[in-house]
């Protein structure tokens, strides 16, 4: 069975969240793509993201927490180790 992608990032949990296309709306779809990042879901006031690497993180943040609010970070390894 093959697994979701969306913007090159696989996601591999079967317990986390189907992404929300509000979210990445809000965020625009090209800026999530050049960046290797894909906003997830709230969990009250802040929102899940996934990230390809440290730098996707570090170079979205601002932009991120200005369209989101506050935001927390999930690395893909995370989201493989979880779904071994």
């Amino acid at each position: 069975m093959a697994r979701p992608v969306a913007f090159g990032i696989a996601m591999t949990s079967s317990h986390l969240h189907l992404p929300d296309p509000r979210l990445l709306d809000m965020v625009g779809a090209a800026f999530a793509r050049e960046h290797g990042i894909l906003p997830l879901h709230r969990a009250g006031a802040l929102t899940l993201v996934a990230a390809r690497d440290t730098w996707a993180r570090i170079e979205t943040i601002d932009r991120l927490e200005e369209v989101l609010g506050p935001v927390s970070f999930v690395a893909l390894d995370d989201l493989d180790s979880k779904s071994a």
